[in-house]
């Protein structure tokens, strides 16, 4: 007679894949040491996740106060192209750069 895959071994019952390949068994240390590992992890993901959630309400509202006043953008770049260009400015008001 052919024994049945659910058989109970010399060391207790044994539990097997699908493929019929016995599975490894994990003693309790090492089942809460896997499942704290992963519940750190997830941990950590929900901070990096409230993290950016935070940043992309912040760069919202800038980007909400920019579509109300675009001004502020022509002047950024006004400024941002004379200080590309400040020791020729200097220069042409006979200043020392």
């Amino acid at each position: 007679m052919k024994a049945a895959p659910w058989n109970l071994g010399p060391s207790g019952p044994r539990a097997y894949q699908m493929s019929g390949q016995p599975v490894e068994r994990l003693n309790l240390r090492e089942q809460v040491a896997r499942i704290d590992d992963t519940l750190s992890r997830i941990e950590r993901q929900q901070e990096e996740t409230h993290k950016f959630v935070a940043e992309q309400h912040k760069l919202m509202a800038e980007a909400k106060k920019f579509g109300r006043d675009p001004w502020f953008l022509v002047i950024g770049a006004i400024i941002a192209g004379m200080a590309t260009r400040l020791p020729e400015i200097l220069r042409a008001f006979g200043l020392p750069s």
